[in-house]
């Protein structure tokens, strides 16, 4: 029983915090409503704005699937929703922002599972991610994926799309896969990455800062030339593929930018991500960086120099895309950073809570 005890209640536990997330993320942004020039509608016909047209995995499982759902479980969902066979029954429709109702459709359901399944699968690999820590104990083990998912929504003030939660995974397992040398998965979930959303092909970062000192020389090369190959013809695809769609091969927002992060707008500002009225500090307010400083950067030197020098790499590559094609504070643009982040966060919670005093007993406790 008490080996069952642990998978059950991991697994109820990220189920909820999961839940919690999606729900954040949707009531924020939905599908993108059906205005906007990569709404769901166009980015499942391929004929979103560049760069996100670009972003194709997504949208190709999405329409896999959908054909393989049937049309009585759509009618299903939508009758239930509209309260038809339970009026008390709560509508769902303002909140999650896209059109669930009579004009929903399977490609909708799919959506909305594909995303939910790549975040609670997120939260499994950081997990595994997690026993890689030395000195790490089974309850940070279990909780600390539940506690990073809970904090998620901070990322979420500037845009959501629908390949955001699958390209966490990706990295996530990208970088579980270097730390474990399990190479076929690594340039398969790389690959996926890729065609998931182009930026990605940084993932490389982690290969570089984890490996690039314990290969031969050789080895090293031969490792770069293969995500070369892998990475240069879907990006060339990608650019072929949708030269006609409107848009550009990125958004330039350098002086708009530059104005806002010279302002004081990014470090005092909060925002209601969690609950109306009830205001969190956004991801550079100046309480948001203090935390986030103490957990990745207290006692620095002590940190894995692998996990240092990949932070530090993606940092250097991520912020000056950030600043040029970023919009303000689009934290979520850093996500390839995120995974890094969250094993240094783990390790700094380990060294600054070992540093504060025992509790005191319980009133009746054996000394």
């Amino acid at each position: 029983m008490r080996r069952l005890f642990r998978p059950v209640f991991c697994a109820v536990l990220y189920v909820i915090v999961a839940s919690v997330a999606l729900d954040a993320f949707l009531s924020r942004w939905g599908f993108r409503g059906e205005g906007e020039p990569f709404n769901l509608q166009k980015l499942l016909t391929y004929s979103a704005d560049r760069p996100f047209a670009f972003r194709v995995l997504t949208p190709a499982v999405i329409n896999a699937i959908a054909p393989l759902v049937p049309d009585s479980v759509v009618r299903a969902v939508v009758r239930v929703d509209e309260g038809r066979e339970n009026p008390n029954w709560p509508t769902h429709s303002a909140r999650l922002r896209f059109n669930w109702g009579k004009q929903s459709t399977a490609a909708h359901f799919v959506a909305y599972g594909l995303v939910f399944a790549a975040l609670l699968g997120t939260l499994f690999v950081l997990r595994r991610l997690t026993r890689r820590i030395p000195d790490a104990s089974n309850l940070l083990v279990d909780v600390a994926p539940a506690l990073a998912a809970v904090f998620l929504p901070l990322s979420f003030g500037r845009g959501g799309y629908i390949y955001d939660f699958p390209e966490l995974f990706f990295c996530s397992l990208c970088l579980l896969a270097v730390l474990e040398r399990r190479w076929p998965l690594y340039y398969a979930c790389y690959a996926l990455a890729c065609l998931n959303k182009e930026s990605d092909i940084l993932i490389g970062i982690y290969f570089v800062a984890v490996c690039a000192k314990g290969l031969p020389r050789r080895g090293l090369v031969a490792h770069l030339a293969l995500h070369a190959m892998i990475a240069v013809p879907i990006l060339a695809w990608q650019r072929i593929a949708f030269a006609a769609n409107p848009g550009h091969g990125a958004e330039f927002h350098l002086w708009d930018n530059l104005r806002f992060w010279f302002s004081p707008l990014p470090w005092v500002t909060f925002w209601d991500v969690y609950a109306p009225l009830l205001p969190a500090p956004r991801p550079f307010n100046l309480v948001t960086l203090f935390l986030a400083g103490m957990l990745v950067f207290y006692r620095w030197r002590e940190r894995p120099a692998e996990l240092r020098a990949a932070l530090l790499l993606a940092l250097a590559a991520l912020v000056p895309l950030l600043i040029a094609f970023g919009f303000h504070d689009e934290v979520r643009n850093l996500s390839l950073a995120f995974p890094i982040f969250y094993l240094l966060a783990c390790q700094g919670i380990l060294l600054l809570y070992r540093r504060l005093p025992t509790p005191a007993p319980l009133p009746g406790a054996t000394p």
